[in-house]
């Protein structure tokens, strides 16, 4: 469950599970989209939805859209491809949409791209990306979200190299590397090599954008790939040992800590989380005296 208290009651048979709170049911988890959703909407008025299945398709959205999903306020969706971006984009039964959590599955960049391209959801105030963002997918969240979000939230990690399929080479390394991804882990890695210097000027470009005038939240979070089973096996097999110090060039710049302060108007800032393992001490002291307890060292 996600709150204390709560508790769920789940249905093989129709591919949901209800979370209930307060003996009310609060949260509807799909596996599959259900026949007679409009029926139990109707019912029962559909408030928070989230989609546990496998990637999130055009043609899943398809079976899931419709005039029951007028009251959802959150919408959580754990695989996005960009396919089902572009079908949930042209919805026109999520005016009440506030919240939108998703896992932008490659390429993410294109995710982002038709989420925020002319949405019918233009109430949106709360985006949460799951798993890493790719430095990509940041520049492309910065350049075509026009709306007035207040909640921004996303991972970063260094992504090294995928051995290819653990020593074999070509197409087939690169089928087994695929393959492992999918298999062991909920949140798929972008591909990489990523180191931090690529996330700089693309967290530049989000300093920038006009989002961030709008929010009251903004936390940047530092997944690592210990988050993940396949960027901690891929770190295992690395041949050289990881530095003793912390490489100055994993730290965020003066000049961007700088510029993505200076973008946040810090009379609506409630709250500002940045990995304090990427900070700089005077970085930190300087964020500290200027946002005072809304700047939180995570």
């Amino acid at each position: 469950a996600d709150y204390p208290g709560a508790y769920s009651v789940r249905s093989n048979e129709h591919g949901f599970t209800a979370q209930f709170i307060g003996g009310f049911p609060e949260l509807l988890y799909l596996q599959t989209a259900p026949r007679d959703l409009d029926r139990w909407a109707a019912a029962v008025p559909l408030a928070r939805l989230r989609w546990t299945g496998g990637p999130f398709d055009a043609a899943q959205w398809d079976a899931l859209d419709g005039p029951h999903l007028a009251r959802v306020a959150e919408l959580s969706l754990d695989r996005l491809p960009p396919e089902g971006a572009a079908a949930l984009v042209r919805s026109e039964h999520l005016g009440a949409l506030a919240a939108l959590k998703v896992l932008p599955l490659r390429p993410a960049a294109g995710v982002l791209r038709s989420l925020f391209t002319a949405p019918a959801y233009t109430n949106l105030k709360a985006l949460t990306l799951t798993g890493v963002t790719p430095p990509d997918a940041i520049v492309a969240l910065a350049e075509c979200c026009a709306l007035p979000l207040e909640s921004l939230s996303f991972g970063l990690s260094e992504i090294p190299a995928a051995p290819a399929g653990l020593g074999l080479t070509g197409a087939i390394g690169a089928m087994v590397s695929e393959m492992l991804s999918r298999l062991f882990t909920d949140s798929p890695l972008p591909p990489g090599p990523v180191r931090w210097p690529d996330y700089w000027p693309a967290l530049a470009a989000l300093a920038r954008s006009p989002i961030m005038r709008h929010l009251h939240t903004l936390q940047i979070i530092d997944t690592g790939p210990q988050a993940n089973f396949i960027g901690g096996l891929i770190a295992r097999l690395e041949l050289t040992d990881a530095p003793a110090v912390l490489d100055p060039d994993a730290l965020f710049p003066d000049a961007l800590v700088r510029a993505l302060a200076d973008a946040l108007n810090a009379d609506r800032l409630v709250k500002l989380e940045l990995p304090a393992a990427r900070l700089a001490p005077a970085a930190r002291a300087a964020l500290a005296h200027r946002f005072g307890p809304r700047f939180v060292p995570a």
